[in-house]
């Protein structure tokens, strides 16, 4: 019966993609978040928290341990896109990446100085040394150059879309050739129809 309830509870938390509500209580880099009278333990980006209000809208990545669940919040698919291509970085599990988003100031000054190999920057951020920072660097070059390739070739409706199916665990890669097919195909399509047609045209 334990196993039972662990099971469907681990099936709930999956199913969470998006939580607005009032923060009733905060302890950087944890908020509770109160919605229709259920407290929800979210960790989240501590230099974003610093601003917020008495409200705030949330979207939700959740990592599974073997006996419990951890929510984090982003403020945007971006974020929570840079949160998941971090944590393909071996050794670096979700609260060290949190910790490097809450570093910098958004995710496009993350992705400068990976694409700078700025190894100083990223050896200032506590649990990060000189392995982890070339690791970081390494790994992770070839998702900066594809970001710079969807700003430069892609509007802000494919950019959206392409946020979206990473932060569904689509590979960039993959995710971005399909959309750009799309876009040969279809004319004014906003960010949510480019992700229904890629959906029905990816790997499930």
């Amino acid at each position: 019966m334990e196993e039972f309830s662990t099971l469907s509870l681990k099936r709930v938390f999956r199913m969470i993609g998006y939580l607005s509500g009032r923060i009733i209580r905060r302890k950087s880099p944890i908020i509770i978040l109160e919605i229709q009278g259920i407290g929800y333990v979210v960790y989240v980006n501590h230099r974003q928290l610093e601003r917020w209000g008495d409200t705030v809208s949330l979207w939700i990545e959740t990592v599974m341990k073997e006996h419990q669940s951890e929510l984090y919040g982003f403020e945007s698919l971006k974020e929570q896109s840079a949160f998941l291509q971090l944590q393909k970085v071996p050794g670096l599990g979700p609260k060290v990446a949190l910790s490097i988003l809450s570093f910098f100031d958004d995710v496009s000054q993350l992705y400068g100085a990976i694409q700078q190999q700025d190894f100083s920057r990223f050896k200032m951020i506590p649990g990060i040394g000189a392995k982890l920072a070339s690791r970081i660097i390494q790994e992770l070059q070839q998702t900066v150059m594809q970001e710079d390739s969807v700003r430069v070739q892609c509007d802000e409706e494919v950019k959206t879309a392409l946020q979206a199916l990473c932060a569904l665990g689509y590979e960039s890669r993959i995710a971005l050739n399909v959309l750009q097919q799309i876009t040969k195909e279809e004319k004014d399509v906003d960010a949510e129809a480019y992700v229904r047609h890629a959906l029905k045209r990816l790997p499930s």
